[in-house]
């Protein structure tokens, strides 16, 4: 392992990613090698020492200081089941002001890190301006309500942060719900949240359904488990596609793609993964205002219904009917749509066919 270590410090190889095998088999002596090769590299940008099971903490913290006090190119630290302890947070969170390039920093199952250690890391992290963390992966450790909140307090100054996870059976219903507020905040830039424990309740999937219709950036969010009693599936069936109007279909979440499996909504998932949003906004329009309710639910159905729902046609300005005949038909069940309507209500057409007719003589 050490004559690896040793071309990081050759300055014609350029290695910009290093992944060593879960539990490694990495010593004490291997990781001072490692210390002392990136104080020198220049190239390095990926370090994945997961499962190093027999570094000790005190070694951990004397190869994190390397980190700190020399130049380290590194942008993404993948350290998840090792043995840092509450000790070795500061020295992380002194590395993320000085090095101003870390994007990934990966610490889940770290079990020597107490909750007080998460606890004063969130906190110094606060202190820090505009960190440049993408990712954070904090889950399967010691976290407790008062965590998370240190933590949603740091999220103010991680603007360019986008996946979140995390995960402790020590976060209460409402430290859970809290977190989840966060995703209606205008400081919410995250693009996948992660997070599960014992106490993620339907009343955590409500509280997260109703903030995220006012989130415009979330793509996944997975919540472990959850034991649904059927609120958590209409808030958030109403979140992504609230079809009680037309108003509030635009209104709607049209951009939530992936979510927890067992909540039964990758009908709306799908159409929210279409790219264009606006074509996500006319399917769910058709699908909710103009064919039979529950229709697309049916997943085995192969036939159009034989009834639309005319409403929105009938008087219907003149001059728009046109504009809305060629918006709705666009497709194949836009073309159903109008053909249906044809048939359910063929005198709104003739009529306007004899719009500005002049018979001779």
């Amino acid at each position: 392992m050490e004559g690896i270590f040793s071309c990081l410090q050759q300055p014609g190889v350029a290695i910009e990613e290093l992944l060593l095998l879960y539990n490694n088999g990495m010593t004490r002596e291997g990781l001072n090698e490692l210390g002392n090769a990136l104080k020198c590299n220049t190239t390095l940008k990926t370090l994945d020492l997961s499962g190093s099971m027999s570094i000790n903490p005190t070694d951990w913290d004397g190869f994190l200081s390397v980190l700190v006090n020399f130049n380290s190119t590194l942008e993404n630290l993948r350290l998840w089941h090792n043995y840092l302890d509450d000790e070795s947070l500061p020295i992380l969170a002194n590395w993320l002001v000085q090095s101003g390039r870390v994007k990934s920093l990966q610490l889940s199952f770290n079990h020597e890190i107490t909750a007080e250690g998460w606890l004063n890391f969130f906190t110094a992290l606060q202190q820090i301006p505009n960190l440049t963390l993408e990712e954070l992966d904090i889950s399967d450790n010691f976290i407790d309500d008062e965590v998370v909140l240190a933590l949603l307090n740091a999220l103010n100054n991680m603007i360019c942060l986008k996946s979140l996870a995390i995960g402790s059976a020590g976060v209460t219903v409402q430290g859970w719900q809290i977190l989840t507020q966060f995703l209606g905040s205008d400081n919410c830039k995250l693009t996948k949240l992660d997070f599960y424990g014992d106490n993620v309740t339907d009343d955590v999937v409500v509280t997260a359904a109703i903030a995220l219709r006012y989130n415009n950036t979330l793509r996944t969010l997975s919540m472990g488990e959850i034991r649904d009693g059927g609120s958590a599936w209409r808030e958030m069936s109403n979140t992504i596609c609230n079809p009680s109007s037309i108003e509030t279909v635009l209104s709607s979440n049209h951009t939530l793609i992936d979510l927890s499996e067992n909540l039964g909504l990758e009908c709306l998932l799908r159409l929210n993964a279409l790219p264009s949003k606006r074509e996500v906004v006319r399917q769910k329009i058709i699908q909710y205002h103009m064919f039979p309710r529950g229709y697309f639910d049916d997943e085995t159905s192969s036939e159009t219904p034989s009834v639309v729902n005319v409403d929105a046609f009938v008087g219907m300005e003149l001059n728009v009917l046109p504009t809305a005949i060629s918006w709705i038909g666009r497709d194949d069940i836009g073309l159903s749509v109008l053909y249906r309507l044809c048939q359910s209500l063929p005198e709104l057409f003739e009529s306007n066919l004899k719009v500005g007719w002049r018979g001779k003589g």
